[in-house]
């Protein structure tokens, strides 16, 4: 049988074909040109393809007086529409029944539902993780200030105490510079009564001149 050309093919004719998992055998089937997929004579063959969506290489040229009748399938009459061959192989083109937009439906519901739900626990472990971590990033600054105030409070309270502490040893110190010139006049006027001579010299002490608190208590002692 001579090898079919590329000037003899073009789209819509009827042929028949040597599909590759049958060249071995060389069973051949028929169907209609839907495109060229060789641009140039092939000894085996142009390779073409069908509208059914078959792939082979042209073995001859039919016309419809040589289509081969096909047997039945699931109940239908053959037919020569080659629509017919490729509706029952399941065309793309064909349209979706009511059941199966139904299903279609369906299952994109399921999937929508399902990456909805699958997607909360990462948004509430998202949520989690940025409190702790807000919650971390506050929390040294918290004890910095804490610590911070409790050691203003500690030195604030030394200051006190300091200051207390000082104020007191000052008037210790006077109480005990006065109480030794007082127990040194008693000693050179034991005549005068103590009282008598604590009152002069608070009195006098003031001024800073000691000798004029001794004049004092030297004329009351002779008097």
């Amino acid at each position: 049988m001579p090898v079919t050309q590329l000037s003899q093919l073009k789209a819509g004719q009827f042929v028949s074909i040597v599909l590759k998992a049958d060249q071995r055998t060389g069973r051949q089937v028929q169907g209609t040109v839907s495109q060229l997929l060789t641009r140039h004579n092939h000894p085996r063959g142009i390779k073409v393809k069908l509208t059914d969506g078959r792939v082979g290489r042209v073995q001859q040229i039919l016309t419809h007086a040589q289509q081969q009748p096909q047997a039945p399938s699931h109940g239908r009459m053959s037919s020569n529409n080659p629509w017919a061959s490729a509706e029952s192989q399941g065309n793309p083109y064909t349209a979706p029944t009511e059941e199966e937009q139904q299903q279609q439906r369906q299952q994109q519901n399921q999937g929508a539902a399902q990456s909805y739900y699958q997607s909360r626990p990462q948004q509430g472990q998202t949520q989690q993780f940025q409190q702790q971590s807000h919650q971390q990033s506050f929390t040294p600054a918290q004890g910095i200030n804490r610590s911070d105030t409790e050691q203003l409070l500690a030195q604030q309270s030394d200051r006190a105490e300091q200051v207390e502490h000082m104020q007191q040893y000052e008037a210790n110190a006077r109480q005990t510079e006065d109480d030794r010139i007082q127990a040194q006049l008693q000693r050179e006027f034991p005549n005068i009564d103590s009282s008598l001579i604590a009152a002069i010299y608070n009195e006098r002490k003031g001024q800073g001149d000691l000798g004029e608190v001794r004049e004092l208590l030297q004329e009351l002692n002779t008097s």
